[in-house]
C-alpha cells in the first residue's frame, strides 16, 4: 500500500514505494522511512496568513497528508466560542437547553473573532484512499439554462475547503505534478517555468457556475468541548421552486472535527437542530453515523472531515447540534457542535 511521505529537514516531499510500512516510524511531523523512495518535489517556504496563496499553488496537507493544488481562496470571519465550562454538570444543563433557540445565542464575552483565508482546492486522487475527509461529494446547484428552473444537484470530484495553515506549498518534479481528470481543465503546466501552473479561462468560468458562493462573505463557526474542536462552514447553495413546493433554500456545510488531547474517542451519534425563522420552529435530525461511519479520534489520528446539505423554507436561519463520542471504557461525551447562521444576501436569486 503506497503512502506519502515527506521529509520537510531535507526540503524534498517524496512518495513511499513499498508495501512494507512496518520499517517506517513517526517522530512529530516528519516521516522517515527504511525502504524506497521517489522525490516527488521540493518544499518552498511558507507564507504569513496575511499573503494568500496564489491559484495554481501545489501544495501538501499538513494534516490529511494529501497533494493538492489551489483553485481560489477568500477571506472568512472566524467566529469562535470560547468558555465552555468542563464541568459535567454544568454540560448537562447546557444540553438540556439544546431545543431552546436562545441557549446558543452566546454572551458576546464568549466569542472571539479573526480573520483567516480559506482556500477551495483540488486534490490527488491517487492520495484519495488515505485521507480522513470525505470531500469527493462536494455539492453545488447548477441550472441546465435559464428557461428551467429545477435545481440539479451535481457533485464535483476530489475537491476540498482548507485553511491557510494547512497548507506546506512545494514545487513538483513531476511530469503531471496532480492526478485529478480536472487538472489539466484548469491548468497549463510547465515545471520549467514560473509559476509553472499557470491558470486557464476555462477556471475562472467553471468558478461563477459551479462555485456561486465564491464571492460571498462566508462564516466559519468554531467551537471546542473536552478539547474536540469543531468547525462548520455554511456555504449558500442557492434556492429552488417548483409547482407543487414552496420556494427552498439550500446550503452546503463542511464540518472538520479536531482532537486537540489525548484522549481516544470514538464518533457513536449525532443530533442537528435546525431553526427556520419564519415558522420559528425548530426540528431535529438525529443519526447514528456521520457519511456512514464511526471515526475514531485518537494522538496519531486528530481529524476528520465532511460536507452535507441542509435546506430551509426561509432565506433566514440556523442550525447547530452535538455529537456523542464515546472513550474505551465505554463513557459518552457530548461535544457541541456551534451555531451556524443560515443566510443569504438575495432571497430572491436563483442560481
Amino acid at each position: 500500500m503506497a503512502k506519502d511521505i515527506f521529509r520537510c529537514g531535507f526540503g524534498r516531499i517524496c512518495r513511499h514505494l513499498s508495501a512494507n510500512l512496518n520499517t517506517e516510524r513517526q517522530c512529530g511531523r516528519r516521516f522517515y522511512a527504511a525502504s524506497r523512495l521517489q522525490e516527488f518535489g521540493k518544499c518552498e517556504e511558507t507564507r504569513s496568513p496575511d499573503i494568500p496563496y496564489d491559484p495554481g499553488q501545489l501544495f501538501l496537507h499538513k494534516s490529511f497528508f494529501y497533494r493538492g493544488i489551489i483553485l481560489f481562496s477568500w477571506n472568512s470571519q472566524v467566529i469562535e466560542h470560547t468558555g465552555i465550562s468542563a464541568d459535567k454538570k454544568q454540560d448537562n444543563v447546557r444540553f438540556r437547553k439544546y431545543r431552546n433557540i436562545k441557549s446558543h445565542i452566546t454572551d458576546s464575552k464568549e466569542v472571539k473573532r479573526v480573520y483567516q483565508q480559506y482556500y477551495m482546492v483540488l486534490s490527488d486522487q491517487r492520495d484519495s484512499p488515505y485521507k480522513r475527509n470525505k470531500m469527493e461529494a462536494m455539492q453545488f446547484y447548477r441550472f441546465p439554462n435559464r428557461d428551467n428552473a429545477a435545481a440539479v444537484i451535481c457533485a464535483s470530484s476530489n475537491t476540498d475547503i482548507i485553511n491557510h495553515d494547512d497548507i506546506i506549498p512545494y514545487s513538483s518534479t513531476e511530469e503531471l505534478p496532480i492526478a485529478n481528470e480536472a487538472f489539466r481543465s484548469y491548468f497549463d503546466y510547465n515545471k520549467d517555468k514560473v509559476p509553472a501552473c499557470r491558470v486557464k479561462p476555462e477556471l475562472n468560468m467553471t468558478i461563477q457556475t459551479q462555485f456561486p458562493w465564491s464571492d460571498m462573505d462566508n462564516v466559519v463557526y468554531r467551537e471546542t468541548t473536552k478539547n474536540i474542536q469543531v468547525t462548520g462552514i455554511p456555504f449558500y447553495l442557492g434556492s429552488h421552486q417548483t409547482e407543487k413546493t414552496s420556494k427552498t433554500y439550500t446550503w452546503m456545510y463542511c464540518i472538520r472535527i479536531e482532537n486537540l488531547g489525548m484522549d481516544i474517542l470514538q464518533l457513536r451519534k449525532r443530533e442537528w437542530l435546525l431553526y427556520c425563522k419564519i415558522t420559528s420552529q425548530i426540528d431535529s435530525e438525529h443519526g447514528p453515523l456521520v457519511t456512514g461511519e464511526e471515526p475514531i479520534f485518537s494522538p496519531d489520528m486528530r481529524f476528520y472531515q465532511y460536507v452535507s446539505l441542509v435546506s430551509l423554507n426561509s432565506p433566514r436561519g440556523s442550525m447547530w447540534g452535538c455529537y456523542t463520542m464515546t472513550r474505551p471504557d465505554g463513557t459518552e461525551v457530548m461535544i457541541r457542535i456551534p451555531r451556524m447562521e443560515l443566510k443569504c444576501d438575495d432571497a430572491e436569486k436563483v442560481l
